[in-house]
């Protein structure tokens, strides 16, 4: 039977090496950046790649938190055995420039910066541009983890010195494959890092050190040019002021404010008359289907919807049942 990975053949064949190397340069094309690796594996093992170069520096850094995806960069770091400080704000806001000063200013040590772009579990946007400002002014690296925004919103990736993101999510491929963008050689330390985090070695070995699907790069470029990225950018923002409407006239509260919202996810802060478990269960009997089951939604009695890949319009059927839902 002729199959796909078949077709594709082996990930040492010249074709498939030709297509590789087309998608990573697709996918720095779409971000702004100056390279990628690529490795088999979640987003988990992008942020494990980018403390593991961060480890190869022996500087102290600052970690942002400003929701669940902020504070799993702490369990990297510490995986990592990283040197850092911590910057916490309250969820449901986005970090400002004379905070982010502030902190620099009280711990002129800091090397670098770590923090996400999008908290998805808050529905916050952080500020790309700033946190550049921010860093060279200072002359600290940036590492970002763009995991919830990368085909969500137009990203700019340069002056940014490390960069995670997954083929799942917004790109709209299967997950599988994760990405760390740089703007600087990385040099192998097979001495100080587990091969498959050492990215030194894929950009030493062109990209590909050592196996890799295929199918899922194939599929990856595939979901790439799919989309006119700057329409489906501009699709993401109308479904986001027009569920963000929808959603305040019937008094949902909304946790993040229109001013850092990340459009493509909103979360939905319920009063304790309220139990996020039980909405999220009514609404997915009736057939629509929200984000609520996470321990960290259930914990803050949150909910979530979000825009889906082929998703253009908000869901009415969803706003006249939790509207029905926060009457009772």
């Amino acid at each position: 039977m002729n199959t796909n990975y078949d077709r594709l053949g082996s990930h040492r064949d010249v074709s498939f090496v030709k297509e590789f190397q087309h998608m990573r340069d697709v996918l720095c094309e779409l971000t702004r950046a100056d390279q990628v690796e690529v490795l088999m594996g979640s987003g988990t093992l992008a942020n494990d790649a980018v403390a593991g170069q961060l480890s190869l520096l022996c500087k102290p850094g600052l970690i942002l938190i400003s929701g669940e995806f902020g504070r799993r960069l702490i369990k990297h770091a510490n995986g990592a055995k990283l040197f850092f400080e911590t910057l916490e704000i309250p969820e449901g806001q986005a970090f400002e420039r004379l905070e982010l000063e502030r902190a620099l200013k009280a711990n002129p040590a800091i090397e670098w910066i770590w923090g996400v772009h999008c908290e998805s579990s808050t529905g916050v946007l952080n500020d790309l541009e700033m946190y550049k400002y921010v860093c060279a002014k200072y002359d600290i690296k940036l590492c970002v983890d763009i995991i919830g925004s990368i085909g969500r919103v137009s990203i700019d990736l340069s002056g940014i010195d490390l960069a995670s993101c997954t083929s799942g999510k917004g790109l709209g491929a299967p997950p599988g494959l994760s990405m760390v963008f740089h703007q600087y050689d990385l040099q192998p330390a097979p001495d100080f890092l587990p091969c498959v985090l050492d990215l030194g070695i894929y950009q030493a070995s062109g990209g590909i050190p050592y196996t890799i699907q295929s199918s899922l790069i194939h599929t990856l470029l595939i979901a790439l040019k799919r989309h006119n990225w700057e329409q489906r950018f501009e699709e993401v923002r109308n479904w986001s002021t027009s569920i963000r409407r929808k959603l305040a006239e019937i008094d949902a509260p909304i946790l993040a404010p229109d001013s850092c919202a990340m459009p493509a996810v909103v979360t939905i802060a319920l009063p304790e008359i309220h139990s996020s478990e039980t909405i999220g269960d009514a609404l997915r009997e009736h057939g629509v289907h929200i984000n609520y089951r996470s321990h960290y939604l259930l914990e803050r009695n949150w909910i979530q919807t979000c825009m889906t890949d082929t998703e253009k319009k908000p869901s009415e059927k969803l706003v006249r049942l939790l509207k029905k839902e926060l009457a009772q």
